[in-house]
C-alpha cells in the first residue's frame, strides 16, 4: 500500500494487518487469532475491564481505573484484582512509580479493546467518565502548581498528559465547548511551566473555536484567554495575543471575585503586551502587589520591578521589589516565582559589573527552571549565564554552557530561544576575535527573528552586534546601517534597556567617525535610562 493508504487505515490496526496479499494474510490473521484467543480465555469481568481500560491514552493509575472503569456491574473494589489478572496474562504492563503502580496497554491490545467497547455499546459512557475524571484532576492542579507541591503535581500531570490532552481533543471532537474550555483553562499554568507554548496555545485555540465554548462561563473563558495569550507570544500564533488579552480583560471584569489568581493580574499584564509604543507604568501593578495571595504578590512585585527598569527608573526600587518577591516565593515554595525574580536581580547585578553575583543568580534561576521543566526559561537563563562567565574570563565554561543551551533550544524548537542563543553565540564570537563565526551566527539569529513570533528586542541587539562587527572591520557605512536599524527596531519594542544598548552602539560609531559631539549626545540619551549598559557593549 502507498503511505497515504496506510495512514488512512491506522485507526483500524486489525484491518490493516489482515489486508494485503494472500500469502501474507495467514500470518496477520494469526495475530488477530491470538488476541481473540486471549479474549476468549477471560471471564466477563476481565473482558469488561479490558474494553473499558482502552479509553485511556498513555495508561492509568489504580485510582483512575477505579473511577473511570467501574460501574455497570463492575464494582470499584474489584478493579485492583482485575488489573492484576490482566497484567498476569500480559494484557497490561505495570510500571511501579513513587506514587504507586501505573498500568498501560500495548497499542494493539488497546485497539482490540476499543473494538469490543464499541460492540458493547459503551464508548460514550466510559469516554465521558474518562473526561470527568481528568477534568477533576486538571481543575485541582493550579493551586498546587503555585506552591510547595508544584513538583509533585507537575509529575502527576506529566504522567497523565496524554490522557488530559485526549480529554480536550475528545471534547472538541464532540462539540462540547464548555468541557474543552474548562480543561484548557485548568491546564494553562501547567503548559506555561512546562514551556509547552506551541501545543498549549494550539489546544486553547481549538477549545475556544468550538461554537458552544461561550457557554463555559465568564471565569473559565477569561482564564483560557488569559493563559492562551502569553503562551501564544513568540509563537506562530503571536498575532492572536492582543485579541486574547483584550478578551480576557473584558471577561475578567465580569467576575471580580474570581477564584483564579491570574484574573487579578490580567489587566496589568495585558498592558505589557500593548501594541502601543508607550510602555506600561509600574504603578499598574500596585494593587496586585498588595493582594493577599502570595503568588499574585510575587508575580506583581517581579513584573513591577521589570517595568521600572524598562522605563529607566530607580534601580534601588526595582531591586527591593525583586528581593521581596524572592522572599515571598521562597516562603511558599514557588520555584517559578523565585526564578522570575532572581533573573531580574541578576540583570541588575550584571549592569553594576557584579558578574560573579549575577552568574550565581542566573545559575540558581536556571536550576529552578530545570526542576520545573520550564525549559524555555531555563535555557534563556543559561544563555545569560554564559555571558556572565565570559565577563569573568571563564571563556571555556561560557562556550560549553552556551553550546549546551543551543542544543536544548534546537530540541525545544521555539524560534525566539533559538534566536537568542544564536545572537549570544555570535556576539561572544565577535568579542573573541572570530568575525566569520560571529557573522554566521548573527545572520542566523536575524533569520530566526524573521519567523512568525520573532522578538524585536533580539533583532535589535543582533543588529547592534553586526554594527560593532562592521565598525571593527572599518566598514563604517555598513556599521551605520546596522546601528540605525537597531535603534529603529528597539524603539518599536519600547524596551528601555534595549534602546539604551542600541544607543551604545551609536556612540561606538560616533567615536570611530571622530564625532565626539555626537558621542556626548548619545551618552546623555543613555543617562536617561539608568542601568542601560547591557551585555552587547563594544
Amino acid at each position: 500500500m502507498a503511505p497515504e493508504q496506510i495512514a488512512a487505515r491506522l485507526g483500524d490496526r486489525f484491518q490493516l494487518l489482515t489486508g494485503g496479499s494472500r500469502t501474507a494474510m495467514p500470518r496477520h490473521q494469526t495475530l488477530r487469532a491470538v488476541v481473540d484467543w486471549s479474549w476468549d480465555l477471560l471471564d466477563d469481568a476481565e473482558r469488561a475491564l479490558w474494553r473499558r481500560f482502552s479509553v485511556f491514552a498513555g495508561g492509568a493509575t489504580l485510582e483512575a481505573a477505579e473511577q473511570v472503569c467501574s460501574g455497570s456491574g463492575l464494582p470499584a473494589g474489584q478493579i485492583l484484582d482485575l488489573l492484576t489478572a490482566l497484567a498476569d496474562k500480559s494484557l497490561l504492563t505495570v510500571r511501579h512509580d513513587p506514587g504507586g503502580p501505573r498500568y498501560r496497554m500495548l497499542e494493539i491490545i488497546k485497539a482490540y479493546g476499543q473494538e469490543r467497547l464499541a460492540e458493547a455499546g459503551e464508548p460514550g459512557e466510559f469516554r465521558a467518565a474518562h473526561a470527568r475524571y481528568f477534568t477533576r484532576l486538571a481543575e485541582a492542579s493550579p493551586a498546587h502548581l503555585r506552591g510547595a507541591d508544584q513538583l509533585v503535581w507537575l509529575r502527576k500531570l506529566s504522567d497523565d498528559q496524554d490522557n488530559l490532552h485526549a480529554a480536550i481533543r475528545g471534547a472538541v471532537a464532540a462539540g462540547d465547548g464548555p468541557a474543552a474550555v474548562r480543561l484548557a483553562a485548568a491546564l494553562g499554568w501547567y503548559w506555561w511551566l512546562r514551556s509547552m507554548r506551541l501545543e498549549g496555545s494550539d489546544l486553547i485555540a481549538e477549545a475556544l473555536e468550538v461554537p458552544a465554548s461561550a457557554d463555559a462561563g465568564s471565569e473559565a473563558l477569561a482564564v483560557a484567554y488569559a493563559m492562551g495569550a502569553p503562551l501564544a507570544a513568540d509563537t506562530p500564533r503571536n498575532h492572536q495575543v492582543r485579541e486574547w488579552f483584550d478578551r480576557a480583560t473584558e471577561l475578567a471584569a465580569r467576575v471580580p471575585g474570581g477564584d483564579n489568581p491570574i484574573l487579578k493580574l490580567i489587566g496589568p499584564i495585558s498592558m505589557l503586551f500593548s501594541t502601543e509604543r508607550v510602555p506600561a507604568d509600574p504603578g499598574v501593578f500596585d494593587e496586585a502587589v498588595d493582594d493577599p495571595h502570595p503568588w499574585v504578590r510575587t508575580t506583581a512585585l517581579a513584573l513591577r520591578a521589570h517595568t521600572t527598569l524598562n522605563l529607566g527608573r530607580s534601580q534601588a526600587a526595582a531591586e527591593a521589589d525583586f528581593l521581596a518577591a524572592i522572599g515571598i516565593a521562597s516562603t511558599v515554595g514557588d520555584r517559578w516565582g523565585q526564578a522570575l525574580a532572581l533573573s531580574g536581580l541578576a540583570m541588575l547585578e550584571s549592569w553594576r559589573g557584579e558578574h560573579a553575583a549575577a552568574a550565581s543568580s542566573y545559575r540558581r534561576a536556571a536550576e529552578f527552571g530545570a526542576e520545573l521543566g520550564t525549559t524555555a526559561d531555563e535555557l534563556e537563563f543559561r544563555i545569560l549565564l554564559a555571558r556572565e562567565l565570559w565577563a569573568l574570563g571563564q571563556r571555556d565554561q561560557a562556550r560549553a554552557g552556551l553550546s549546551r543551551a543551543q542544543r536544548g533550544a534546537e530540541r525545544l524548537g521555539l524560534p525566539h530561544v533559538l534566536a537568542f542563543a544564536a545572537c549570544t553565540a555570535g556576539d561572544l564570537a565577535r568579542r573573541g576575535g572570530e568575525p566569520e563565526a560571529a557573522r554566521a551566527a548573527l545572520t542566523l539569529a536575524l533569520d530566526l527573528c524573521a519567523q512568525p513570533g520573532g522578538v524585536r528586542q533580539i533583532r535589535a541587539v543582533t543588529a547592534t552586534a553586526l554594527g560593532y562587527l562592521a565598525g571593527a572591520e572599518g566598514d563604517l557605512d555598513e556599521a551605520r546601517r546596522w546601528h540605525a536599524e537597531a535603534v529603529q527596531t528597539a524603539r518599536a519594542s519600547a524596551d528601555g534597556p534595549v534602546i539604551a544598548q542600541t544607543l551604545t552602539g551609536l556612540a561606538d560609531l560616533a567615536v570611530r567617525e571622530g564625532k565626539p559631539g555626537a558621542c556626548r549626545r548619545v551618552a546623555r540619551s543613555e543617562f536617561r535610562d539608568p542601568g542601560s549598559h547591557g551585555p552587547f557593549g563594544p
